[in-house]
Order: C-alpha cells, then sequence, then structure tokens
C-alpha cells in the first residue's frame, strides 16, 4: 500500500516530465521533418535544423531535474507533512518504507532516461555524423553515465530530505552542494588541471569496455545514500 503511496505522490512529476519531454521531441521532430516547409522558408534553415536536434537530446538533461525534485518526495518530507508519526508506528519496517519509497523514484527516472536515450539516438545525425545501423557501445555508456548521474543527484536530495526531514529544504540543500560542488571542479580543472570526481570523467565517453570499476563506484555511493537515509529512519521518534 505504501508503494502505491508513493505513485500517488510522485506520478504528477513522472507525467509532468514525460509531457515535457514529448513536447520537446514533438517540436524538434517538428523542425527536423520541415512538413509544412516552415524551416527552410527562414533564414539559416540549418540552424533550426541544429535546433531540432538539440530540442531532441534536451529531454537527457530534464531527468536530473527530476532527480531533484523526486528526492524531495522522500519518507522525511512525511515528517513536515505530519504523516511520519502515522506511518513509524504501523507493523511494518522501516527500512521496507524507505526503500519502497525510494525505489518508486529510481524506476520512474530509469523510465524516463531510457526514453530520454530513445530519443537522442533517434536524433539525425548531423553532416560528417553518420548514423550506425545498430546502437553502439557508446550509446550504451551514455545511457548508464545518465541513469548514475539522475540516480546520484536523485538518491542525494533523497537523503538531504530525511535528514532535514523536509522535501522543501532538502531539495534546496542539494541543489546548492552540487552547484557548489561544479563551481569547485572547474576552478580546479582550469587553473591546477585537477580532475575531480564524478566531474566528466572522460572514461565513459572512450572507446573500449565498459569502465565496470567506476560503474561500481557510483553504485557505491549511491547506495550509501539510500543507507545513510534508513539509518536516519531507523532512529527517527515516531
Amino acid at each position: 500500500m505504501y508503494v502505491w503511496k508513493c505513485w500517488r505522490d510522485t506520478r504528477s512529476t513522472f507525467f509532468l516530465f514525460l509531457g515535457a519531454m514529448g513536447l520537446l521531441a514533438a517540436t524538434g521532430a517538428f523542425l527536423l521533418k520541415d512538413v509544412w516547409g516552415w524551416t527552410s522558408s527562414r533564414a539559416y534553415p540549418g540552424a533550426w535544423e541544429e535546433s531540432g536536434r538539440m530540442l531532441l537530446t534536451l529531454p537527457a538533461f530534464l531527468v536530473l531535474l527530476t532527480g531533484f525534485i523526486l528526492g524531495g518526495y522522500g519518507v522525511g518530507d512525511e515528517f513536515s507533512k505530519g504523516t511520519a508519526g502515522f506511518l513509524l508506528t504501523r507493523p511494518c519496517a522501516r527500512r521496507r518504507l524507505l526503500w519502497s519509497n525510494w525505489l518508486v523514484g529510481a524506476v520512474e527516472i530509469a523510465l524516463l532516461v531510457l526514453l530520454a536515450a530513445a530519443l537522442r539516438y533517434l536524433a539525425p545525425a548531423g553532416v560528417g555524423y553518420p548514423r550506425l545501423p545498430t546502437i553502439t557501445t557508446f550509446e550504451i555508456r551514455r545511457a548508464v553515465l545518465s541513469l548514475l548521474l539522475a540516480l546520484m543527484v536523485y538518491s542525494l536530495t533523497f537523503f538531504f530530505t530525511m535528514w532535514l526531514r523536509n522535501g522543501r529544504h532538502g531539495t534546496n540543500l542539494a541543489v546548492v552542494l552540487i552547484l557548489a560542488y561544479y563551481v569547485v571542479a572547474i576552478w580546479l580543472l582550469v587553473s591546477f588541471r585537477i580532475q575531480a570526481p564524478f566531474f566528466g570523467d572522460g572514461r565513459f565517453w572512450l572507446g573500449g569496455a565498459m569502465p565496470w570499476g567506476e560503474v561500481t563506484i557510483r553504485l557505491f555511493v549511491i547506495l550509501s545514500l539510500v543507507v545513510s537515509s534508513q539509518w536516519l529512519l531507523e532512529r527517527a521518534e515516531a
């Protein structure tokens, strides 16, 4: 039953982003197909075609925003809504409540990532970059990286929501810390040529085998955040 409650709480956000991704894809396809000759009649039609390709790849960035919002619906937000007292006194293990909540959001993010990856793959290739007839390791690696990044954002927000017991405060803190991390990472890269962890790791984008070591490290960090959230919930007072 709690899984169904989590779905009811987050389905509006899920369908909102699903609709936004569909709208971007439809607009991009309209510009690329040029059904009524609208694009070709404009100045610089090549620029309009590039805009269409960009719109088909933009949904991949929306998934990260979804991670922030869905993380704010974590178990910790039940405290600010006043429903935590009821949930924590029910005959159900707290770890089950937390993992059920986290998994609902993780599945929704995974579905959005798959849709974004499909749209990005179906987008026509630019001049000089012919589309290969089959899905390559590069596309698979890129989809895996997108999923891990989205789950990292989601799990971090989920943890802060549990820690602060408030979805809005948890989301705000996650946004501030991630932005601060990227500012510091860019400064280290530009000033000292130091590559910060989890910041544009080029090994995901090169040819060769899947970097399972990097995937394992990222999964470990994601799961550690969820386990830490469980630890906080198990010590919370009803």
